[in-house]
């Protein structure tokens, strides 16, 4: 199996979740957005880790790629928090890759291409500093089969 192979089913899976209206594997800052563009998705290819079995060499090598989602909402409304759009398309991400709190318990391999995808860490926020726009950075590791 192919990294380009992984890396892009777990992006379709993220980007098709909802309208986005810009969605890339090339991160964009978010005040080089338009506000036409929002809801936007973006994934970034992070980290690999590997483990090898034992000193006799006879278990498999055990890997894992790490990415993260980014989600941006912009608000036009001043009177209501950017964060409310945010919540939703974080909602509809994690709901299309069968991810927690929409599928708590259930074990995500992208058809059985790898072992699974799981979220990995705190998902990082940030809105009300940015005026009508809201940020989410959602961190996710990919535990390929042995």
């Amino acid at each position: 199996m192919s990294r380009e192979q992984i890396y892009n089913a777990v992006f379709v899976a993220g980007s098709t979740a909802t309208g986005f209206n810009a969605k890339s594997r090339r991160l964009r800052h978010i005040e080089d957005l338009q506000p036409s563009e929002f809801p936007a998705f973006f994934q970034v290819q992070d980290d690999e880790s590997w483990q090898h079995g034992n000193n006799m060499g006879n278990l498999p090598p055990i890997g894992e790629y790490h990415v993260e989602w980014w989600i941006y909402t912009f608000e036009p409304d001043p009177n209501l928090p950017p964060a409310t759009r945010l919540n939703n398309a974080l909602d509809a991400v994690t709901a299309a890759l069968a991810l927690p709190p929409a599928a708590p318990g259930f074990k995500q391999s992208l058809g059985g291409l790898v072992e699974s995808v799981q979220l990995s860490g705190a998902i990082s926020i940030a809105e009300g500093v940015l005026g009508d726009r809201a940020v989410a950075r959602i961190p996710l590791v990919i535990k390929l089969k042995s």
